[in-house]
């Protein structure tokens, strides 16, 4: 029995054993079946020195391939955490070698910190998998790596192993981040896109709107056709020349439909209509024709514009006519042409010549019929005023110039007579400015020989002259009467009154005594009066030759003349600094004398006096401006005519002649004077002189 007992342990045991061989020899099959297959990277032995890590490097397949080109870091772990394998990735994130990596346990190269969250990721991971972000040393840095952790075994009966997928953070953040600005981007040019075309939709609506109510409003006729030679538009205007709706019919019917002529009378066959040509490629540009529609009986004249319409391929699809009425241009043109022709007749048979000045170029033109009464031939070279001008006799150039450049200022017509340089030609010349943008653009006028009136235009300027001697002479006799013959009786009244009022004074009552007075008073008015008529009429006739004046020394002179009712009245006078000009020095000193003291005459105490001067292109032009009394402007003009007074002779003393002697001095100076003036707030005296004189 115990035999028998002994044996059935034995063979229990040596089951147990075979049984355990069996499972090992399964093991290890399994195990040389994953190498085979590249399952296993590493070998891990236990032996009396430990555990020791052995790669298999003659196990790799086209995975590991694949695992080294990896972007990202990949190792393997066992159950325990040892690394049996590293691709080249992950050992450059750590910068450690590889060699350093595999064999050690994955914990090492973990930052402190989050070893716990790696032990639990590592727990979840052999579970059935995990991600979590973990902090690596490397060499001597510490890299942020997000882990992505899966179970896999070698067999269903082996231990599992855990695949790590590590990849860079910073990497990964970055690549996000361009990852969202290129949405971001593209996010901007669609919506750019959008709104482009939301705009080009709007655009374009706006501008069928803004085309078709174009259309539909110019005069002109409007005509579309389509390649099928179909009319696809027609404005209201071409509807109203057909007098029917013709949308969408034929081009050939209608032309056909229409009595059509060329400009010179003949018909216009269909085929040369110009909606027809420009469907065939051709541009027609203003061709005439006349025609007579289904509205009207009456031929109408039309000029026709077409040309081809294309497509961004620069195919065509169609054509555009534009049709315009120039009946009432024609009708124009004719009468014109009648009226040429007749003024060429008139000009013809009258030997009167045309020309034409632009002053800005200084070009100058002449007819043929000029040409011949100016004594040149046909063909002749005259270009411009300068070369006008060596034609004409030496004394009358000036005066030619004078004229001529004053129509240009003013704008205005101009007409001068003129001596040609030889022979005894007489030219007369008349013209009319022609005003560009209000200005003075062109000059254009006639030019006729009057060398026939030479004899009686003599005589009639030898009358002129000798009524115009006998005048200055009769004026002359004035002033000598005025300040002799005049004088001396009335100097001889006043002096016996003055007489008889010394001797008799104490023997008259006080009406005698009054009369004297009166009688008095009267006499030295009419000396007044009598030398204020003198120095009037004595303006033209004994001025002065013109000379270079300095006015500020004409106005010390003036302060001068007037310094007893300066000083009586505590007057102010403010002088600007003043030009030199051409001029007769004593007129000009009784001219301001005179505007001053009438300046002061009119002013509250203390009187104060303006004067200035504004430089202009042509002219000085000068200011005397006083704070007294006013004007009113309805006597702006009258306050300028010879003995005008606008204030009683009791309240203001005077001859009312000042004012009209200085209106006489400016215009012997070619100049101008005006005033303007506001009732209580003063009065200011304005006047001009050239800056270049002509001598008298």
């Amino acid at each position: 029995m115990a035999k028998n007992g002994v044996k059935a342990k034995t063979n229990d045991s040596l089951q147990y054993k075979i049984e355990e061989l069996q499972s090992r020899l399964k093991e290890s099959e399994d195990i040389l079946d994953a190498i085979r297959n590249g399952r296993v990277d590493s070998i891990v032995v236990s032996g009396a020195e430990g555990e020791k890590i052995f790669s298999l490097t003659s196990s790799e397949t086209p995975y590991r391939i694949f695992l080294e080109e990896m972007e990202e870091g990949a190792v393997t772990l066992n159950s325990r955490g040892i690394i049996l394998y590293c691709n080249h990735r992950f050992s450059t994130l750590l910068s450690i070698s590889a060699g350093q990596i595999v064999g050690s346990n994955i914990k090492r190269f973990i930052s402190q910190k989050d070893k716990q969250k790696f032990s639990d990721a590592f727990e979840t991971g052999r579970s059935g998998g995990s991600s979590e972000v973990i902090s690596f040393i490397g060499n001597g840095n510490t890299l942020p790596l997000y882990l992505k952790l899966s179970f896999r075994a070698l067999s269903p009966e082996t231990t599992s192993d855990i695949c790590v997928i590590a990849s860079d953070v910073s990497s990964m953040k970055k690549s996000q981040q361009q990852l969202e600005e290129l949405v971001k981007e593209r996010t901007a040019e669609l919506e750019k896109d959008i709104c482009e075309r939301k705009l080009a939709e709007k655009a374009l609506s706006e501008s069928k709107e803004l085309l078709s109510s174009l259309i539909n409003s110019i005069i002109d006729e409007v005509w579309f056709a389509d390649t099928n030679k179909k009319m696809t538009l027609v404005n209201p205007a071409a509807w109203k020349e057909f007098n029917r709706e013709v949308e969408n019919m034929d081009i050939e019917k209608i032309v056909g439909s229409l009595e059509v002529y060329r400009p010179d009378g003949t018909p216009r066959p269909v085929k040369e209509a110009p909606p027809l040509r420009a469907l065939l490629g051709e541009i027609v540009k203003d061709q005439e024709e006349i025609i007579r529609t289904p509205a009207t009986s009456q031929l109408r004249h039309r000029l026709v514009n077409a040309a081809p319409v294309r497509n961004s391929d620069g195919a065509i699809i169609g054509s555009v006519s534009v049709v315009r009425d120039i009946t009432e241009r024609k009708i124009a043109e004719e009468v014109l042409s009648q009226s040429k022709l007749k003024l060429e007749m008139t000009l013809r048979n009258s030997n009167i010549g045309l020309w034409e000045w632009d002053w800005k170029t200084d070009k100058i033109t002449f007819d043929e019929r000029s040409l011949t009464i100016l004594g040149f031939e046909k063909g002749a070279n005259i270009d411009s005023f300068k070369d006008f001008l060596t034609l004409l006799h030496e004394e009358d150039q000036q005066h030619v110039i004078k004229e001529f450049h004053r129509a240009v200022k003013e704008n205005s017509s101009l007409g001068t007579v003129f001596r040609l340089k030889f022979g005894n030609t007489i030219i007369s010349v008349k013209g009319s400015t022609i005003k560009d943008n209000g200005e003075c653009g062109l000059i254009s006028g006639v030019c006729y020989d009057v060398s026939g009136l030479k004899e009686s235009t003599n005589k009639s300027f030898m009358k002129l002259n000798q009524e115009l001697l006998r005048s200055n002479k009769d004026l002359e006799n004035f002033a000598y009467v005025a300040s002799h013959d005049l004088q001396e009786p009335l100097r001889m009244v006043t002096s016996f009154t003055q007489l008889l009022q010394q001797q008799y004074k104490d023997k008259l009552d006080d009406n005698a005594n009054e009369y004297i007075n009166y009688a008095i008073d009267g006499s030295k008015r009419m000396f007044e009066l009598l030398n204020g008529l003198l120095a009037y009429s004595r303006i033209n006739t004994k001025g002065k030759t013109f000379v270079k004046v300095d006015l500020n020394r004409v106005i010390e002179s003036v302060r001068k003349s007037l310094n007893l009712i300066i000083t009586e009245r505590n007057a102010v006078i403010d002088s600007k600094e003043l030009p030199t000009v051409d001029a007769d020095e004593t007129q000009m000193d009784l001219l301001f004398q005179n505007l001053i003291a009438n300046s002061i005459k009119f002013s509250p105490d203390p009187p104060r006096i303006f004067i200035s001067c504004k430089v202009q292109e042509d002219n000085y032009t000068f200011c005397v401006r006083d704070e007294g009394i006013g004007i009113e402007s309805q006597y702006f003009e009258k306050i300028f005519l010879i003995f005008q007074r606008l204030m009683p002779r009791e309240q203001y003393e005077g001859t009312g002649l000042g004012l009209a002697i200085c209106k006489r001095i400016v215009e012997r100076h070619e100049g101008k004077i005006w005033l303007e003036s506001e009732v209580g707030k003063g009065t200011t005296f304005i006047f001009t002189i050239p800056k270049h004189q002509f001598p008298d």
